[in-house]
């Protein structure tokens, strides 16, 4: 079997069982102002591609990808990737800030299915988006910081922050700096305004830094 017929193949298996269909219960969940909008995706062969295109509810017309936004197809990429059966995932996945263009409903979505994905194997993800942080337990997250020209691993310890989590989220401690991970010319900026205030600590005041 060639590489153009083996794709239409897999292609076709995929479409017969339920993970299609769940990968397309999964995408209308991107769309919380219209759910339903989304009826069924149209596969079309191209040599040894397949293009993919869907059809919207109650209508004929099939819409590209030329016409979706770029969180759309983000989130469409994702949600088939993260709902692919064991056997086809890799033992390792990374995943480098997936979150750019997606709706907040979308990111909890996306979470979620990483955390069932990280069931099976291990799933590596860089982030900057505070709603994402919040769909995980502490001791899933990872602060990387730079220090001294590189870069600290540092996993959250749950039992020094139970006293910080009992009233706020994690994404709220993170915004609040209590468990690091601010960016790096951040960091620069506040050492440079502390070797400033010690300098003028006999003449001037300042607050906390």
């Amino acid at each position: 079997m060639d590489q153009g017929r083996r794709c239409q193949h897999r292609s076709g298996s995929v479409a017969s069982t339920g993970r299609r269909q769940q990968v397309l219960s999964t995408d209308r969940r991107h769309h919380p102002a219209d759910p339903a909008f989304l009826s069924d995706f149209v596969l079309e062969p191209d040599y040894y591609s397949l293009l993919l295109n869907w059809r919207e509810r109650n209508s004929d017309q099939v819409f590209s990808v030329s016409q979706a936004s770029d969180g759309m197809l983000r989130v469409i990429a994702l949600v088939t990737l993260l709902l692919q059966y064991e056997p086809d995932l890799p033992d390792v996945l990374i995943l480098d800030k997936p979150e750019p263009g997606l709706h907040p409903h979308a990111i909890n979505v996306v979470g979620g299915l990483i955390r069932a994905a990280a069931t099976k194997i291990k799933v590596i993800v860089a982030t900057r988006s505070m709603s994402l942080v919040d769909c995980f337990e502490p001791t899933d997250i990872v602060i990387v910081e730079r220090e001294d020209g590189g870069s600290n691993f540092r996993r959250l310890d749950t039992e020094a922050l139970r006293g910080w989590l009992e009233g706020h989220s994690l994404s709220g401690l993170w915004g609040k700096n209590v468990i690091g991970g601010r960016p790096w010319w951040r960091q620069g900026c506040i050492s440079s305004l502390r070797a400033r205030r010690k300098r003028l600590s006999s003449t001037s005041s300042f607050g906390p830094i």
